[in-house]
């Protein structure tokens, strides 16, 4: 009976100790827009990136930037109700998004873009310090949905 207890808890802790967000699921740009305009107060960031094999130094800034934020923040953190994707911005299912959203695929091949949203309230963030001020406008919009805007 003790091992059942046991093993109980270790499948419990196991199962809290995985991904603390969510994979945003998605075929198409169509697909990500619908769940924006969903009028719902899940939080979605979205990693926009040029892959740009040639290019060494966006290759690794691409690289550079998912990894610190699976990793660095989004493992660390129990966000409830967030939702992660990375784009290639060169895909075409993704121009209509993009569109939408004002990020230009030009840009992406200087740096990688984030976005962030939550009930129709968002950030495009690009730069050195994307992460450091998604954190801030993060922060903003979960202040923001606890108070109910």
């Amino acid at each position: 009976m003790k091992w059942v207890i046991a093993f109980t808890l270790v499948l419990s802790f196991l199962a809290f100790s995985e991904c603390r967000y969510h994979d945003l699921k998605h075929k198409t740009g169509d697909d990500i827009l619908h769940l924006l305009k969903a009028g719902n107060h899940d939080i979605y960031m979205l990693a926009f990136y040029h892959p740009s094999e040639g290019h060494q130094h966006l290759s690794s800034s691409n690289h550079h930037l998912v990894e610190r934020l699976q990793s660095g923040f989004l493992e660390k953190n129990d966000i409830k109700d967030l939702y992660f994707a990375a784009i290639d911005a060169t895909n075409p299912t993704y121009s209509q998004l993009m569109a939408e959203l004002e990020i230009d695929v030009d840009d992406l091949i200087v740096e990688p873009t984030l976005f962030l949203m939550e009930h129709g309230n968002g950030f495009v963030i690009t730069g050195p310090r994307a992460i450091q001020e998604m954190k801030m406008n993060l922060n903003e919009l979960l202040e923001n949905r606890d108070h109910g805007f």
